[in-house]
Formats: structure tokens, C-alpha cells, sequence
């Protein structure tokens, strides 16, 4: 086989092996270094929404700035996961902007 064809059948089963990982999850932790920190920042009450804020299956959300948006490149493994009861939509708490900050009250 010539030199060539070798790297490119090495390199496709290298991305075929991520495209393997990431569809069974095991990728998934990097979620945690790309997803960046939750953009809390606002000047008014509408300015806040409650999101969610991290990759994680069981995520309930957090009240956050409405344009901001979290970062989930990797598949989540979520097999066998018992997540805590989220709110529902008729919460008891009020989303309201606090010193520039949003926050659920």
C-alpha cells in the first residue's frame, strides 16, 4: 500500500473511533471546559430568563441572561441517571434583576 493511503485510512479511523466515543457519551466531560461560565449580567428584570446552565442531563436550569446560551458540543451520557424533580412552570419564585445580577428570588 502506498505510504499515503496508510495516514489516510490511520486518520479516518481516528475520527471514525471520536465519532464512536462521542456518540456513546464518553466525550462528554469536555462539555464542562467549553460550555464557559453562566452570563448572570443584566440592568433590568426582563433581561434574566432561566436556563440551562451546564451539559448535564439533569440540569433544572438557573436564571441567567436571556441571550446567553450554554455550549454542548459532546453528547451527553445520560443511561441509568436519576435526576432530582424540577420545577414546573408554575414556579414559586420570581426572576428578578439584583445589582446587576440575575437571580431567582
Amino acid at each position: 500500500m502506498n505510504k499515503k493511503v496508510k495516514i489516510g485510512l490511520i486518520i479516518l479511523g481516528i475520527i471514525l473511533f471520536l465519532i464512536l466515543l462521542n456518540y456513546s457519551g464518553e466525550l462528554s466531560f469536555m462539555n464542562n471546559y467549553l460550555s464557559g461560565t453562566p452570563d448572570k449580567t443584566c440592568t433590568i428584570d426582563s433581561d434574566c430568563a432561566i436556563k440551562r446552565t451546564t451539559c448535564g442531563y439533569c440540569d433544572c436550569g438557573d436564571a441567567v441572561n436571556k441571550d446567553w446560551n450554554v455550549f454542548c458540543p459532546f453528547r451527553d451520557a445520560h443511561l441509568g441517571v436519576l435526576c432530582k424533580m424540577c420545577m414546573s412552570l408554575n414556579y414559586d419564585f420570581e426572576i428578578k434583576c439584583v445589582q446587576n445580577q440575575c437571580q431567582k428570588i
